[in-house]
């Protein structure tokens, strides 16, 4: 009895000891690869991120994983303003070499063992020289890019204590393309804005057996601008339905509207029916929601002929629509999800 309450126990905090006689269980801990080449990265002690191989592409920002029983529990935001989700997923293979999960909607996911090296981490801590508390709880953001400005990877940590704060960024080793030095900038963050942040990015080492640096942070003025999140009071959320929806980033890159061209636009009506604008002709289509589920349906429009850039982009839109499974809204902004990425992302706009 005594041994089964303590299996109980250690299984629910995801830190089991083998008890005599028994063999260790397998950790989810570790790096795992999808299909279509993200790295799915859970840490030992709890930390959590989702790295995607595709340039400027935005993502949803991991904040933290727990084992509990057969089931892992992942916790994760969209953006500094958007509220944390909860996933709980149900292990239903778990080998040295393979995790799958079912989600509470039946949807399954596989990773396969990430090859030693796919992906690094940088460890840093986060100081400043005045003399004050800061809140309970505060939000990281920190980004390492490289001298031509390509982005290598940005997480977006929830915090709490003071400082010096660690922060540990995760990157794929393929995107920081050899390069042993790279630019750090991050922040310390609330509702209200920014309270520290780099003057300008700091030069760091990414060779894994570099200290970590310690990076300096200045105050950030107060009322230096509007609120990072206003009030929720005055940011009431736009419907999904009846409302027009401009295209604003396709893959985490802004769109452009051609000289003389339309913008690219969807107004989905109640009914399933939708219709819009793909930059360059005119569409109809189908669309359906369901637990919290978004998917369309192919329709017909218009065949005009664009410029070759126009072309592309409606292309890029509208395969992106049939690729879509999922939807966010927060306050004026819809955001489009496939498999719990970020592909496209709109805003409201007044008629």
């Amino acid at each position: 009895m005594r041994h089964a309450l303590l299996a109980a126990l250690c299984l629910s905090l995801g830190l089991c000891v083998p008890l005599p006689g028994q063999a260790a269980p397998l950790s989810p801990a570790g790096d795992w690869l999808d299909e279509s080449g993200a790295v799915l990265c859970l840490d030992g002690d709890g930390a959590f991120a989702i790295l995607s191989p595709h340039e400027g592409s935005a993502g949803r920002f991991g904040l933290s994983w727990s084992r509990e029983g057969d089931s892992i529990v992942f916790r994760s935001m969209l953006s500094p303003c958007a509220p944390v989700d909860q996933a709980r997923m149900k292990i239903t293979e778990l080998t040295p070499t393979m995790l799958a999960v079912r989600g509470e909607d039946g949807r399954e996911w596989r990773w396969s063992k990430a090859p030693a090296g796919t992906v690094r981490r940088l460890e840093a801590s986060l100081m400043y020289l005045e003399r004050m508390a800061l809140p309970p709880e505060v939000m990281v953001s920190a980004a390492l890019s490289l001298d031509s400005g390509k982005v290598i990877s940005s997480e977006l940590q929830r915090k709490e204590g003071g400082i010096p704060m660690p922060v540990r960024i995760h990157y794929l080793a393929s995107r920081a393309e050899n390069a042993e030095t790279a630019n750090l900038s991050a922040a310390i963050l609330t509702r209200e804005g920014a309270l520290f942040s780099t003057p300008e990015a700091v030069d760091v080492q990414l060779d894994a057996g570099t200290p970590a640096p310690s990076v300096r942070l200045n105050r950030v003025a107060a009322n230096g601008g509007e609120a990072l999140c206003p009030p929720s009071e005055e940011r009431p959320s736009a419907s999904l339905t009846e409302t027009y929806w401009k295209l604003t980033t396709l893959a985490g890159s802004p769109v452009h509207v051609a000289e003389g061209g339309r913008e690219a636009h969807m107004v989905l009506h109640e009914g399933g029916k939708g219709n819009g604008s793909d930059g360059c002709n005119g569409f109809f289509m189908g669309w359906e929601s369901r637990d919290g589920k978004l998917s369309f349906q192919p329709g017909g429009g218009t065949l005009m002929m664009c410029g070759d850039a126009a072309m592309k982009q409606a292309r890029t839109f509208m395969e992106t629509l049939g690729a879509v499974d999922g939807w966010a809204i927060d306050g004026e902004e819809l955001s489009l999800l496939r498999g719990g990425e970020i592909v496209a992302t709109f805003r409201a706009v007044a008629l």
